[in-house]
Formats: C-alpha cells, sequence, structure tokens
C-alpha cells in the first residue's frame, strides 16, 4: 500500500504581510529578510512569492522566530478563517517604531546629563520605565525629552 504525501500549501498573503511587517519594524533589510526566508525553507528559496516561496508550516515558523525576537506580530492573525472574529484591537502589543527611537536619540543628545547612563536613570526615575519597548513609552519618553529640553535641565 504506497504511502499518501500530505500535500503543502503556500504561503498565505496574511502571513507574507506579517512577515515584511515585522521585519520592518525590527529594521532589517530586503537582503537580509531573503537571507532569513532561505534559511527557513532549507535553501530552496529567497522569495516572500505565493507560487515560488515558503510554504505555510513554515512561514508560521519565520514568524514565530521574529515574534521572538521582538516583533509585534499578533497571536496567528494569519490563521484567522473567513468570518472569524480577529483579535481585539487592545490584544497586540505595538512595540516602539523606528522613528520613535530615531526621535529619543536625537532628543536626548541635546540634552547635556550630568553622568554616564544619565538617560537611563532619568526614565527609570521619572517616567518608571526601564527599558523603553512599547509605542506608549516612547511616546512618554518623547513628551518627556522635549519637557527637559525646553526648560533646560
Amino acid at each position: 500500500m504506497a504511502v499518501k504525501k500530505k500535500r503543502r500549501t503556500r504561503i498565505t498573503a496574511k502571513q507574507r504581510n506579517c512577515i515584511i511587517a515585522a521585519c520592518s519594524t525590527l529594521e532589517i533589510d530586503e537582503d537580509t529578510r531573503h537571507d532569513l526566508v532561505m534559511q527557513f525553507s532549507g535553501r530552496r528559496t529567497s522569495s516572500l512569492n505565493s507560487k515560488t516561496g515558503l510554504f505555510s508550516d513554515e512561514a508560521t515558523k519565520l514568524i514565530t522566530y521574529l515574534s521572538r525576537n521582538g516583533a509585534p506580530v499578533p497571536k496567528k492573525p494569519y490563521r484567522t478563517k473567513r468570518g472569524a472574529q480577529s483579535q481585539p484591537s487592545g490584544a497586540v502589543t505595538v512595540m516602539a517604531s523606528p522613528a520613535q527611537r530615531k526621535t529619543i536619540d536625537r532628543l536626548k543628545e541635546q540634552v547635556t546629563w550630568r553622568e554616564e547612563g544619565g538617560f537611563e536613570l532619568w526614565h527609570e526615575k521619572n517616567l518608571k520605565i526601564k527599558r523603553i519597548r512599547t509605542k506608549e513609552e516612547a511616546e512618554r519618553v518623547i513628551e518627556g525629552l522635549k519637557g527637559v529640553t525646553r526648560h533646560g535641565k
């Protein structure tokens, strides 16, 4: 009796968009993204194209990898069936964007800190934020730094 092979499905548009968005959030360039796709496809392809690219199970593994490395990936948004409810809008934590991080870097350079690591001490003490991770934390830090630069402290 012949063993029937399970047919693998190709990557979906939602999975592809999820991978591209996660790579963008982590500031992963296109060449590095292609290297990741090659790694997760077993060096078969570097394309996210639905016809020649990753299979769905490989895409799921790549999305899991990206989420473990800090990308704000919703829990299985790419597996919702037609008509099924997606996650509530507050269920996904939105990470600080690269633009927010650049703004923070630019603002903290404008301040003369009294000691090494002064910026970290400042946001831990005044804003009660140990590490800037989320969009909301970044917004609070940016507004706080604007106040510090405005008041010349």
